[in-house]
């Protein structure tokens, strides 16, 4: 049974881009930042204990900022294909119908609310484990 109308379908589909459109732009930001914050580095010379710190600081803080950049645009990605090949708006795990109200909250969720809390349980148990 297929719980999404296809405006639904298409509306999503035309977020979903403009979303993809944005982290993207981010995500070459953050690269272009990273890059010209290594040049302005390199040109400096040595740094003290300080400015090494500082620096470290950013590097890491500009990296984890694009790898979060990355992981949105592949879900973003992903929820485009399974727009393409007619799965979205379906679980993942259990084939269900993802509920419109999730969907609008989070586009790109691929389980419902039920299997999406035993996924993280599971995760977070494994992680302790």
């Amino acid at each position: 049974m297929k719980h999404l109308t296809q405006t639904e379908i298409m509306q999503f589909e035309a977020r979903l881009k403009e979303l993809s459109r944005s982290l993207s732009s981010e995500l070459r930001g953050e690269i272009a930042d990273a890059g010209a914050q290594r040049a302005a580095q390199a040109g400096e010379g040595a740094l003290d204990s300080a400015d090494q710190a500082q620096t470290s600081t950013m590097n890491l803080r500009e990296g984890g900022m694009a790898a979060h950049y990355a992981v949105e645009l592949a879900d973003v990605d992903n929820a485009l294909e399974r727009i393409a090949t007619g799965g979205f708006g379906v679980c993942i795990d259990c084939g269900t119908g993802v509920p419109l109200a999730r969907l609008k909250a989070y586009p790109t969720a691929k389980r419902c609310v039920q299997c999406q809390t035993a996924y993280e349980r599971q995760r977070t148990t494994a992680a302790h484990g």
